[in-house]
């Protein structure tokens, strides 16, 4: 994918919510229609910084970069750094908790950001400060005392078994068809599944090599139905792309995560499920996490399954039905 194409699809992505399929194609043309006659190089320098304080947040952005973090937590720990020292005008040994405090208070009224949102700014920043005391940066840590932004943890809803079903029966085709099964059967992330290549399959065992957050790969696994699917899928291709997942069209480059997006949201869009569920590419990881649960795969395999560094992760994504625990409660507290 090239860098106009990565833009492109970032930022046809954040206007995924607020436009119909439609609007988004005709979005996707203006975007072309415009920079045609321009060239476009992405800025890879992700610790660049330029707010007070800079030169320690530049260190930190070294330091997590060092350890793994993905260029998109870079990008979101740079966001919030950048944000907090442009507001926060001082030395970073001369700020406290009530500038931090305060800071947050202004910027949720100013952005009427939601306080789940307003939380992992906190997250952020607690982070950073806490390196800073840890490196010596700093006599005294103003985060000690920031305690988490209470908001409401809406439980999510997940995709039944019918449902799954009622979506492969939706399928126009078999690109369709095998974008949904890897999804499913991987449970692997949009952006994962647009940097596979074939290489990183194995049809021999029925595995695939799947690069994650922090540069971490795990191994996942394709069950019949998603093997033969994708068997049939790279037989029906014409092209030469070392990509497992391509365009339609020609050159065939890989697909981008906005394009699957909008790929799931067309297949939805066939059936009668959209007044129960939104589903979304990242609706069969937490399916197949679920359905693995309720059939006794055990939490701590679904956690190396999903990729998870930690347990408590993973179960917010293996939910646990109703049912099942009113069955528990019949057969244990008698």
């Amino acid at each position: 994918m090239t860098d106009y194409e990565e833009m492109k699809s970032q930022l046809l992505s954040y206007l995924y919510d607020y436009v119909d399929a439609g609007q988004l194609g005709n979005v996707s043309e203006i975007i072309d229609n415009v920079m045609c006659d321009y060239t476009f190089k992405k800025n890879s320098e992700i610790v660049k910084i330029t707010c007070a304080n800079g030169d320690i947040v530049r260190d930190y952005l070294i330091a997590k970069t060092v350890e793994g973090c993905s260029d998109g937590t870079l990008r979101n720990y740079r966001y919030i750094l950048n944000i907090l020292f442009s507001r926060v005008q001082k030395d970073i040994n001369e700020i406290d908790a009530s500038d931090l405090r305060n800071f947050m208070k202004q910027y949720k009224q100013e952005k009427c950001i939601s306080d789940a949102t307003l939380d992992k700014y906190r997250e952020a920043i607690c982070w950073f400060f806490k390196w800073c005391h840890a490196e010596g940066r700093i006599l005294k840590n103003p985060t000690f005392n920031l305690k988490p932004v209470k908001h409401e943890i809406r439980e999510r809803k997940v995709m039944t078994r019918i449902e799954l079903e009622i979506i492969r029966d939706a399928c126009a085709d078999i690109r369709e068809r095998a974008i949904i099964e890897f999804l499913y059967s991987t449970a692997c992330r949009v952006s994962e599944l647009c940097s596979l290549k074939k290489s990183d399959v194995n049809m021999m065992d029925r595995t695939v090599k799947i690069f994650g957050k922090g540069r971490k790969e795990r191994t996942s696994y394709l069950n019949a139905k998603c093997y033969m699917t994708l068997i049939h899928y790279l037989e029906s291709r014409n092209d030469n792309s070392e990509y497992l997942f391509v365009n339609k069209n020609a050159p065939h480059n890989c697909v981008s995560k906005v394009s699957v997006e909008r790929l799931v949201k067309k297949i939805q869009s066939r059936t009668d499920t959209a007044n129960r569920i939104k589903i979304t590419p990242h609706s069969f990881r937490h399916a197949s996490a679920t359905h693995a649960l309720d059939s006794g795969m055990d939490v701590v395999e679904i956690q190396r399954f999903l990729g998870h560094s930690k347990l408590d992760t993973t179960m917010r994504y293996a939910h646990v039905s109703q049912d099942d625990v009113m069955m528990s409660h019949r057969k244990h507290v008698v």
